[in-house]
């Protein structure tokens, strides 16, 4: 059996959580993970399909600027890792015109979330996904 490094299998995971979410979720992502990411694995947009019951949602509602953070860890979760995605978060929030929407941040681990981590994803008054793959 082939054992991989820490990077590598940290890498191997943002890769396949990339094709998750394009593929289940229909997200448009690319990968910055790597040295120096500043907390961000993948980046782009999520652009929900018009409905066929209601007309298109106006803009800044139907697509979602979408910013991943991927742990693929053995061990459950700890809010310590989502603050650094709200922070990651709040940078690009801070960076970007007035006119674009909050991001959407969501948080990929081959891992549990701990409760605590939970119930910090459900109090923060940032957009937050939390996803075990």
């Amino acid at each position: 059996m082939i054992s991989l490094s820490t990077t590598a299998r940290g890498k191997a995971f943002e890769v396949w959580t990339e094709g998750w979410l394009r593929r289940k979720l229909g997200m448009d992502l690319v990968h910055t993970g790597g040295a120096g990411d500043k907390g961000i694995d993948l980046l782009g947009w999520w652009r929900l399909p018009k409905s066929p019951q209601r007309q298109r949602p106006p803009l800044e509602t139907a697509n979602f600027r979408v910013i991943v953070q991927c742990k693929a860890e053995s061990k459950k979760l700890g809010p310590r890792h989502l603050r650094e995605l709200e922070g990651s978060m709040h940078r690009i929030a801070q960076s970007s015109s007035a006119e674009t929407s909050p991001p959407l941040g969501v948080f990929a681990s081959s891992s549990p979330f701990t409760s605590k981590t939970v119930q910090q994803a459900l109090t923060s008054p940032m957009r937050l996904l939390l996803i075990q793959l």
